[in-house]
């Protein structure tokens, strides 16, 4: 092991899962937890805290550290400036990012702190990502209609990859209504409840293009309880490459008791339109 691992941690509980893995496997992690973002309980890791935006800050605590290598785990939502506190540095780098959507900016973000010194990592290389296999169905099969409402999605996601715009669309009864933007999954769901009638489905992919080792798609428990709230009644996720924040059965039983079909799709399906 070439230096210490270093964990840069936003929202959920999988950069927890990373780090006690780490663990068991030998290292001793150092965690960076970002204000407003990490939600977890890293109270048996050596951590420190910094906002978002000062860059100086964060190389600084993960130099002092000993972290050589580094991954970034868990869901960050855009800040507003006030909670960023950008310094000088993290101007510069959202200059680059201004006109760049999610995927592109992590590119960004992860060029630079390799020019920082660090040897970035795929979260996968310590805990395999849990997803689920092509073919997967959990709770009532998918209606007519609700097929041609996930076709739908899936041609609206397709078109909106050039854009680098977000991974999930919200449909029903053959209208769009909702695209994922800067607010995140769960934030989309809830400004899509007024709209969503009986049998609406949401389908959440990663772009064609994307590198799914910076940002996969994921879902969790968060997401199920969100689209209950809402009233949708259906989730469809890309088979093999949306990744489980939360244990799968845990996700599955949710979905369950939230009356919400499971299933997992591939791009595929838009060639049987």
């Amino acid at each position: 092991m070439a230096g210490r691992l270093g964990i840069i941690a936003g929202q959920g509980s999988y950069p927890l899962a990373l780090a006690e893995r780490a663990k068991a496997e030998g290292e001793a992690p150092f965690i960076l937890v970002i204000d407003g973002q990490a939600d977890a309980d890293f109270s048996q890791f050596e951590t420190a805290s910094s906002p978002l935006g000062q860059t100086a800050r964060i190389v600084r605590l993960l130099q002092e550290a000993g972290c050589q290598r580094l991954l970034l785990a868990g869901k960050v939502t855009r800040p507003s400036m006030a909670d960023l506190q950008p310094d000088a540095g993290a101007l510069a780098l959202l200059g680059k990012m201004a006109l760049k959507g999610d995927d592109n900016a992590l590119r960004v973000l992860t060029s630079w702190l390799e020019g920082q010194g660090f040897s970035m990592l795929a979260a996968d290389s310590f805990l395999p990502r849990q997803s689920w296999p092509a073919g997967f169905v959990s709770g009532p099969a998918a209606s007519a209609g609700q097929m041609a409402d996930i076709r739908l999605a899936l041609q609206a996601l397709y078109q909106l990859d050039r854009l680098d715009v977000g991974q999930a669309v919200i449909a029903g009864q053959g209208r769009i209504l909702a695209i994922e933007a800067a607010e995140g999954t769960d934030a989309m769901i809830a400004r899509a409840k007024p709209f969503c009638t009986d049998g609406a489905v949401m389908v959440k992919m990663a772009k064609p293009s994307q590198d799914s080792q910076l940002d996969p798609p994921v879902i969790g428990l968060a997401t199920i309880e969100a689209l209950a709230a809402a009233g949708i009644s259906l989730l469809a996720v890309e088979a093999d490459r949306c990744h489980a924040a939360d244990q799968r059965a845990e996700i599955e039983a949710a979905a369950t008791a939230g009356k919400i079909t499971l299933m997992s799709v591939s791009w595929s399906l838009l060639d049987k339109a």
